[in-house]
């Protein structure tokens, strides 16, 4: 059972080199050894363990013997061994400061190609060496310009840079020693630097690993060691070391990992992750040693799988297990020259964890769970957290998934999507019939996502058919009893198409946009406000109390009581709940969820309010304005960035200015989607609270964005311009993708705004950045199709379906009255 999960996942490969331009040209054995000596190459290697398990395998893999494997890699077109060997390879991190002799390698661009995600790992000293050895250059001719230059490159290349690796342990060793003053490594780096000038006048192809190891040339590697360290802690990047055993260039015991105990040991080096390449084999009962005493220490099991024996790589990862926290242990193949080495590493990666973990279950030192976790963690949660990728998308095989929890008494489950008008719809799948559609899902026309709320009917121009289906993938985890309806429960659904793609699928433009904060190193939170009127069974508003009045509570006790009971028992955080200005109206508020949480919790509330006051006999109403003279609704969205433990809106630090500058550049666009009826733009006016002009302010609530403070300091960030009827996934996907623009652009916030901005003469208003947003639905859809961020963040297909379904809207009710448009549409939001 185990063995088939763990067959199944997807592996992100955290230290992996380039293919090469012709692998099938490159003999097997000149790629499984860690020598260039040709006598060892030609007359030993093809006698290694190694050598012929992989033989096997490949013919394994081929469908023809061991005899025939040469021939057919030499034929075998490239593209077709990518995409046999990259089978469930979610993640390439490419170190590509290595090239062989002779060789030309594909650039990362090409292996993206080939894989969902492929990233660089910098390789320090090789990048350094090409500085070294350019003497047209004077600005390298001092150590601190190098250094410059390094730091430069990684900056502008941080958009595919995931990683530093240092080769240390090929050159000196890995006793690294941080405390070298710098006029030290100037006067070394400046000798060395003469040697190389000297060497290459003799001969131009002098390469760097040919100089002797001299102590100058140690103490530039150990310089070139503590700049990796501190830009490892400077963009929160892993710096990957070589450890243990390597070709004849280094010598073994310079290998050990324990070496580095002098840069372990350094506070100011706490914070810089440090993964141990390779098991550290035969060093890997000390590499276990240091990972569990040390908190940035990681290590990987890459290059002892596949070049042990099956013995020996059991052993070795069954000795870095022997103290490493699983949270810390990485799947690499440290794969070279063609793609079959990244599939033979996963082939026998996946064997020895698998034995290693059903000896721990057999054990009982882990139950099956806590052993399909930590497979898991090993091959790709582990490198997702740390690097900050893209997860994969996955499903567990229904050979492990743990048995439906399914709530006593549920005859029915609603699958349930937030389409384009902002509607909830759903299809009830019953009970039996879950298991089968858990996987495959359940089938739905594409048309639904270009209906208009006030009619059934497929809008012209959103550029889907009924003749096209998308899978409703019902996500289990959000699966929940409905307290007003036991016999229902509620779960809502990834919408696919027949090639997997999720390009009309709200949760997931949210997902992404929550996904590319991680890769900065970022979480999300949020929390929305719910605002809404009750009517009576007359039609008429609960109460015409005052903002807060006590007796308000009074008036329809049983219905708050039962939604209190029915929040909580779905497990949302509920915070506040109080009448509101506006007659009828009340205002529920949860404490902050991770961001994606927080919007699937949004829908459940809709549902959950409009359930159990229908069970009391009561009428909720979200529309944003459905009283002429009176406040509206509003879904304020409450948001906090943080890095770790820390709330950065506290400090409000050039990061969450830059944020909240991306959020204003982009706000009338985002209107379209915050605000998604024409009703939306009566709620609207100035002096009432609904922030309709592009500015910021600190606790001010007539400014669109507000910076909330709390007796600790700066709390979270208000976003008032968003209200009941958009689609919470689609709105928190253009906010974020808008905060994310500016933040890479590093845009400028302007001067906060104290008071009412609606009060301010134009010629302040200029001079403060301020201005009018959209009044109108129409308005507001032209400034989103020229925001090319947030088309971006739907993606083309979802947004013009979008605009579509709106434009539809804005054509039939632009001109209805308030009562009119509360008349058509009181029901349906």
């Amino acid at each position: 059972m185990l063995r088939d999960f763990i067959a199944r996942l997807p592996v992100v490969d955290q230290h992996v080199h380039n293919v090469v331009e012709g692998p099938g040209n490159v003999p097997l054995h000149h790629i499984l050894a860690e020598t260039s000596d040709t006598t060892v190459l030609e007359d030993h290697v093809p006698h290694t363990l190694c050598y012929l398990r992989t033989l096997q395998d490949l013919a394994e893999l081929y469908g023809c013997t061991p005899g025939q494997v040469g021939s057919v890699r030499r034929t075998l077109p490239i593209n077709e061994m990518t995409k046999l060997c990259y089978k469930n390879v979610h993640a390439l991190l490419i170190d590509d400061g290595y090239t062989p002799s002779g060789q030309a390698n594909q650039t990362v661009q090409w292996h993206a190609q080939h894989v969902p995600v492929a990233k660089r790992i910098f390789r320090i000293e090789i990048e350094a060496l090409k500085l070294l050895q350019d003497l047209s250059n004077p600005a390298y001719d001092s150590i601190s310009g190098v250094a410059a230059a390094v730091r430069a490159d990684v900056a502008a290349n941080r958009h595919i840079i995931v990683g530093l690796k240092s080769i240390s342990c090929y050159r000196t060793g890995l006793a690294i020693d941080p405390t070298t003053d710098f006029a030290t490594v100037e006067k070394a780096y400046a000798a060395l630097r003469e040697e190389v000038r000297g060497r290459i006048a003799k001969s131009p192809t002098t390469q760097f690993r040919e100089t002797k190891k001299t102590p100058v040339e140690k103490i530039v590697i150990d310089y070139l060691v503590v700049l990796a360290l501190e830009m490892a802690i400077e963009y929160d990047i892993p710096l990957q070391f070589h450890t243990g055993f390597g070709d004849t260039d280094m010598q073994l015991s310079d290998g050990n990992p324990t070496h580095l105990k002098a840069i372990l040991d350094l506070e100011k080096f706490r914070k810089a992750k440090i993964v141990l390449l390779h098991s550290s084999y035969p060093y890997s009962r000390e590499a276990g040693y240091l990972a569990s005493v040390y908190p940035q220490v990681y290590l990987d099991v890459g290059l002892a799988i596949p070049r042990l024996s099956v013995d020996g790589m059991l052993q070795a990862v069954g000795q870095l297990l022997e103290l490493c926290p699983i949270s810390k242990l990485l799947f690499s193949s440290d794969g070279t020259v063609s793609p079959e080495m990244c599939y033979i590493g996963v082939k026998w990666s996946k064997y020895v964890v698998t034995e290693l973990l059903n000896g721990s279950v057999a054990n009982k030192e882990l139950t099956v769970d806590q052993a399909t976790d930590a497979a898991r963690k090993i091959f790709f949660e582990n490198a997702v957290a740390l690097y900050h990728l893209t997860p994969p998308q996955i499903s567990l095989p229904p050979s492990i998934s743990p048995p439906l929890a399914i709530p006593e008494g549920v005859q029915l489950v609603r699958l349930v999507w937030c389409g384009n008008d902002g509607l909830l719809r759903a299809k009830c799948v019953h009970v039996n019939a879950l298991a089968k559609v858990q996987d495959s899902g359940v089938a739905l026309t594409s048309a639904v996502q270009g209906l208009m709320a006030f009619a059934d009917v497929l809008v012209p121009n959103c550029g889907l058919t009924s003749s096209e289906d998308i899978w409703m993938i019902p996500d289990l985890s959000t699966l929940k009893q409905l307290p007003h309806h036991p016999k229902h429960a509620m779960a809502l659904v990834q919408l696919r198409d027949l090639n997997g793609k999720t390009t009309l699928c709200p949760r997931s433009a949210a997902q992404r946009q929550i996904d590319l904060f991680k890769e900065l190193g970022l979480d999300i939170f949020c929390g929305f406000e719910n605002e809404f009127n009750l009517y009576d069974s007359k039609n008429e508003p609960v109460d015409g109390t005052s903002y807060c009045q006590t007796y308000a509570m009074n008036l329809a006790p049983s219905f708050l009581d039962d939604l209190v009971e029915s929040i909580t028992a779905i497990g949302a955080p509920l915070w506040l709940v109080h009448p509101e200005a506006c007659i009828g109206q009340f205002e529920l508020s949860l404490t902050k969820l991770p961001a994606l949480e927080a919007a699937d919790k949004q829908l459940f509330l809709r549902e959950i309010i409009k359930g159990v006051a229908v069970k009391h006999g009561y009428q909720p109403c979200f529309l944003p304005k459905p009283f002429e003279m009176q406040a509206g609704n509003g879904a304020h969205l409450h948001l906090s960035l943080w890095k770790g433990e820390a709330n950065l809106i506290k400090e409000f630090p050039p990061l969450v200015k830059h944020f909240l500058a991306g959020i204003l550049a982009h706000l009338d666009g985002i209107l379209a989607i915050t605000c998604a009826t024409v009703n939306s733009y009566a709620r609207m006016t100035p002096s009432c609270w609904a922030g309709i002009y592009s500015c910021w302010g600190i606790d001010n609530k007539e400014a669109a964005i507000r910076l909330c403070t709390s007796p600790d300091g700066y709390s979270n960030v208000e976003l008032k311009t968003v209200d009941p009827t958009a689609t919470p996934h689609l709105a928190l996907a253009v906010v974020l993708a808008a905060g994310l623009d500016g933040i890479r652009r590093e845009l400028e916030l302007p001067p906060p705004v104290h008071g009412d901005p609606h009060n301010l003469s134009d010629d302040e208003k200029v001079k403060g950045h301020v201005r009018r947003l959209p009044s109108t639905l129409g308005a507001a859809l032209d400034a989103f199709e020229a925001d090319q961020v947030l088309v971006d963040a739907l993606g083309a297909r979802q947004a013009k379906a979008y605009v579509a379904v709106k434009r539809a809207h804005v054509a039939q009710f632009q001109a209805a009255t308030i009562p009119e448009f509360v008349q058509t549409f009181r029901t349906k939001f």
